[in-house]
């Protein structure tokens, strides 16, 4: 932790003192716990000497953030994880400000002293997590916080383009937001981590292009009715294992018979291929 690669600050805050007028102001001497307001911090321009370091301040990096920066759980994580650890340390202090923000500050000889804290500050500067078990707990309160909200739900419905005509009573079933969230979080099982939570100022979302196209397949092969099934042969699948699923189990044999020459995903693919074309000309 090297001086000219630290931005040093001072804390300004002023209380009024007695009842004269004008009125006195000091200077606050912070005590152990005190959350500062981040308008008291200052950008030291001075000199840092082993004697000013006792009474500067750093920040810790990725513990802080803002509505304006678009602050990320790992963020929020390291922010409450830090504070938890060190809070009674004297020199250790949280600060709020305006539009949402946050962060931690250490006074500098305590963050060279306190071989705890130098220890995790090098960390964070090769893997940005203060604790990893906290973090995961607080994206899985995102995840639920999202699930339970309605305009998830509808923000999906409003992507989702089937009929029906297409399946029997999926309107119906679109509209039940505890199924739609079965078929939401089958999809990102389904899909084997192609798909990931992104978290974003306090929540959870789904990117939905990465989620309708496969569940909208998935339920035309197991739901779809058969009068539409001819329909789909030149449909464009989200993946080749569903345009193989579609071809093997629902295709005619006429449409199989054009793809002898095709190179299957897999050899189980390759194996029921050839027994229905087997079974075809037996």
């Amino acid at each position: 932790m090297e001086d000219r690669l630290q931005v040093f600050m001072e804390y300004v805050a002023t209380k009024c003192v007695g009842d004269k007028w004008p009125a006195e102001y000091v200077y606050v001497v912070p005590e152990i716990g005190d959350v500062f307001q981040y308008g008291d911090l200052k950008q030291w321009q001075g000199e840092v000497t082993p004697e000013s370091k006792r009474t500067l301040y750093i920040e810790i990096e990725c513990c802080c953030g803002g509505d304006y920066g678009k602050w990320s759980e790992v963020a929020v994580s390291n922010h409450r994880s830090f504070l938890r650890l060190f809070k009674t340390v004297e020199g250790v202090h949280g600060y709020t400000g305006g539009f949402g923000t946050f962060g931690v500050v250490v006074r500098a000889d305590v963050a060279e002293s306190n071989k705890e804290i130098k220890r995790i500050i090098d960390d964070l500067e090769n893997y940005p997590v203060v604790d990893e078990d906290d973090l995961y707990k607080l994206q899985e309160t995102y995840q639920n916080k999202a699930l339970s909200d309605p305009w998830f739900y509808d923000s999906f419905r409003s992507d989702i383009h089937l009929e029906n005509s297409q399946i029997t009573g999926i309107t119906k079933l679109l509209a039940n937001n505890k199924w739609l969230k079965r078929q939401i979080l089958k999809t990102i099982f389904d899909r084997g981590g192609q798909v990931e939570w992104e978290y974003e100022c306090g929540g959870a979302y789904l990117r939905r292009d990465q989620i309708v196209p496969y569940l909208e397949d998935r339920l035309l092969l197991t739901r779809g009715k058969k009068s539409i099934w001819p329909s789909l042969v030149n449909r464009k699948w989200s993946t080749p294992e569903y345009e193989e699923h579609y071809l093997l189990y629902i295709a005619s044999e006429a449409d199989l018979l054009l793809l002898v020459d095709r190179e299957w995903q897999t050899p189980e693919f390759t194996d029921m291929y050839e027994n229905r074309i087997r079974g075809r000309n037996v």
